[in-house]
């Protein structure tokens, strides 16, 4: 992929990463981004290569609710109820990721694909309207729970 620049987000740039990107022009560190919708919107994958943290679900959905195509560790998924090759792409090894980000770049089919999943995804399961009703049935489950049980027979 010679024509293809990458921005890599985030602090504390591992040095051997910053000497590869100091010799390599299509390779960019840019930091923290207060914003991360505009760095996203301008991406044509989103790359999760970090196997923890709470705070890169929530950017994986947010790049999702842009119809971004993700190519996660599996790690980073969970939790989110995501499939491989239905809304998102995963892989744990550098060989691994390079594989599913080339295979997106060759088809564009299949970013389409991914991208309108994935955003359909978010909208079943994470959207206001979907995390409400959720909330609504725990709710209404714990007020059944906690009626005595007589009570609870003639509901």
């Amino acid at each position: 992929m010679p024509y293809h620049r990458s921005r890599v987000f985030g602090r504390g740039v591992p040095a051997d990463l910053a000497a590869i990107a100091a010799k390599d022009c299509r390779i960019r560190f840019r930091g923290f981004a207060d914003d991360m919708r505009l760095v996203v919107h301008e991406a044509v994958v989103y790359i999760c290569a970090i196997p923890d943290g709470g705070g890169n679900k929530l950017k994986m959905l947010d790049a999702m609710a842009l119809r971004k195509i993700i190519v996660s560790h599996l790690v980073a998924c969970e939790g989110l109820g995501l499939t491989h090759g239905e809304n998102v792409l995963q892989a744990e090894t550098p060989e691994g990721f390079t594989e599913e980000i080339c295979r997106l770049y060759d088809d564009a089919g299949l970013r389409r694909k991914i991208g309108t999943q994935a955003r359909q995804h978010v909208e079943r399961h994470f959207s206001f309207e979907a995390i409400g009703a959720d909330l609504v049935n725990a709710y209404a489950t714990v007020m059944q729970e906690a009626q005595p049980a007589s009570q609870r027979a003639h509901a």
